[in-house]
């Protein structure tokens, strides 16, 4: 049984494995606002005048972050989405204080700089760190009033300001598409596919919270999100705290995962699917626009060979991308075998708008989570007790360590 829905490029949604009410659950758009993720405008060309004059020169380049925006840079520079660049790139936390101390310890301070970026106002542990490192040359990137912006003032750095309006929804902001300019890649291409992302997605976004709202309350416990393309999953990975978030309420909660395609070769999640029933998986897929693709070739020395399959050969002149394709038909066969809920998201376009419209579609998502659930996920989060009570140690043990010296 299945039900598919469709949606103005670039989104197209098929259903299956649900509750027959909750399968055709569609509720009145008219009731509820459009998020306003759309507001504010990021200036990309200035952003490659700015780095052209200030980071094209150096060769190795170190980017400073919290962990959070770390995880997302290190994602989308393993995932090697395309460009080509002679630059070395590092992706450091304020809390790898090692990787920090060698790289400064390595590199030579004519030929290295670091870029600190800061979403938030009260991240004073990062220009903290920044001054640890004082033989590099330095640019700030961060709000217009703070530690960063004052810093970047007084100390003459150059500074970029970033104006994200709501904490939360971080990803669209200079934060990202400056490294990616550092990458070799095209950041207006992920602008772009966060415009049709935030403008497109509010009518599917709020059909599947809506589902997963009313599986919540029928005792739906678990989403687990996936897709075969790891630009696309390191995307996802960066929204599950907001996604976390939007799915709590007093009466239920929704958990959610990244899985990748393996973790089905994995008998614990065998035995997972068959002992719960209150998960549903949905998968993020599509088609994009040809890069860079590679063909099969099989030698003639193999095809004589009597001792490999002859089904081998099949898949002369099939490009890898076919790969990607049949994994993805495979589990949706798999999940429906199994009459696992299932949502499956197709998107189109080039690899980083892809990213750009998953990213959007789930911030999107998490809007609506929250307001079917009756609470506040625009306002800006306060600085948690476990970040105080890190900034309170840390000045403790500096004033210890100073009257140990004295």
């Amino acid at each position: 049984m299945g039900k598919n829905e469709h949606l103005n490029f670039p989104f197209h949604l098929e259903v299956s494995g649900f509750a027959v009410e909750d399968e055709a659950a569609q509720p009145d758009i008219s009731f509820y606002p459009t998020p306003p993720l759309t507001d504010g405008e990021i200036n990309v060309e200035r952003l490659d005048t700015f780095f052209l004059s200030t980071l094209e020169h150096v060769n190795n380049i170190v980017f400073l972050a919290d962990d959070e925006v770390i995880a997302l840079l290190c994602g989308l520079a393993s995932a090697t989405l395309g460009g080509s660049t002679r630059k070395a790139i590092f992706m450091c936390s304020t809390t790898d204080g090692t990787q920090l101390a060698e790289l400064y310890g390595s590199l030579h301070p004519k030929d290295a700089i670091l870029v600190v970026l800061s979403g938030v106002f009260n991240q004073p542990e990062l220009l903290a760190a920044a001054m640890a490192l004082p033989r590099w040359k330095k640019v700030f990137v961060g709000p217009m009033h703070g530690p960063l912006a004052e810093g970047a003032r007084l100390l003459q750095f150059p500074f970029i300001p970033v104006e994200i309006q709501y904490a939360r929804f971080w990803q669209r902001s200079e934060l990202v598409y400056l490294p990616l300019l550092a990458m070799g890649e095209n950041p207006a291409l992920l602008d772009e596919g966060f415009h049709k992302g935030y403008h497109y997605a509010p009518p599917l976004a709020l059909s599947v919270a809506f589902r997963l709202w009313r599986a919540g309350r029928r005792g739906t416990h678990h989403v687990n999100l996936l897709s075969v393309m790891d630009c696309l999953r390191w995307g996802m990975d960066s929204v599950l705290p907001l996604l976390e978030e939007s799915g709590f309420d007093a009466e239920s909660s929704l958990n959610f995962r990244v899985l990748t395609p393996a973790a089905f070769k994995d008998y614990s999640m065998e035995r997972e699917m068959q002992g719960k029933k209150d998960t549903v998986y949905l998968l993020v897929g599509g088609s994009k626009e040809a890069e860079r693709e590679l063909h099969v070739a099989f030698p003639k020395t193999l095809e004589d060979n009597t001792y490999l399959d002859k089904r081998y050969f099949s898949l002369n002149g099939s490009s890898l991308s076919c790969l990607c394709y049949a994994v993805e038909k495979a589990l949706i066969a798999y999940f429906k075998k199994k009459n696992c809920p299932l949502l499956h998201l197709l998107l189109q376009g080039e690899r980083l708008v892809l990213l750009g419209e998953t990213i959007a579609f789930f911030h999107t998502l998490s809007c609506y989570n929250a307001w079917l659930r009756e609470t506040d996920i625009m306002n800006d989060p306060p600085r948690v007790e476990i970040d105080t009570l890190t900034w309170d140690e840390w000045l403790k043990r500096a004033e210890q360590r100073k009257h140990s010296a004295g």
